[in-house]
């Protein structure tokens, strides 16, 4: 998995790293504020397939693929992705001065 922004790429790889034949699947997400969705992928041309995030929020996720043998699963989070707010710096007239 990798993650960019709002957009999150999947790759099946075996234990050589090489890529592992697909055809197609599906992510099952679950965010941090319970929401959830099940978003198809979309195949890239390099052979792994993206899907494009309507949340914000920190993510757990189940990708399914699609296999010659059957489909491939896989639990991964995301860890953080909110951004944290700016802090408010007080001013001369919020009424203490130093």
């Amino acid at each position: 998995m990798v993650l960019s922004g709002d957009e999150v790429r999947f790759y099946l790889l075996d234990t050589l790293g090489n890529a592992v034949p697909t055809w197609g699947g599906v992510a099952y997400l679950r965010f941090a504020d319970k929401s959830t969705a099940n978003p198809a992928f979309e195949p890239m041309k390099d052979g792994g397939f993206r899907v494009v995030l309507t949340n914000p929020n920190a993510f757990t996720v189940v990708p399914s693929f699609k296999t010659g043998s059957g489909f491939a699963s896989a639990e991964m989070s995301s860890g953080p992705r909110m951004s944290v707010p700016p802090v408010q710096q007080h001013n001369a007239d919020d009424g203490h001065g130093h």
